[in-house]
């Protein structure tokens, strides 16, 4: 019928197969219930993304923070960026 719907009720079977914490396994159970119970329904891209980090299959590569990603050409710093001050202005105090 659905095929996300199905593909996401294997992925939470597949994630109650492996080693869950007691809160983990009841979010998981109630996901799972929710899918069999309501037939147009389907798991969020953020409620995939937790399960499938869950049982370690991520949804995506970070490939700039690990370093594995060429860096772009260097460009100049902006005129404007260059003459900022070294610290943000102090607060005036009031003379009473």
């Amino acid at each position: 019928m659905n095929p996300q719907r199905d593909a996401d009720l294997a992925l939470v079977e597949r994630v109650l197969a492996s080693e869950l914490s007691d809160g983990q396994r009841a979010k998981i159970e109630d996901m799972q219930d929710v899918l069999r119970q309501y037939l147009n329904l389907k798991l969020t891209t953020k409620q995939r993304a937790w399960a499938k980090g869950l049982i370690d299959e991520p949804e995506y590569k970070n490939l700039m923070s690990t370093g594995q990603c060429p860096r772009g050409r260097e460009v100049e710093l902006a005129p404007a960026l260059k003459n900022l001050p070294k610290r943000p202005p102090t607060r005036r105090q009031d003379d009473e």
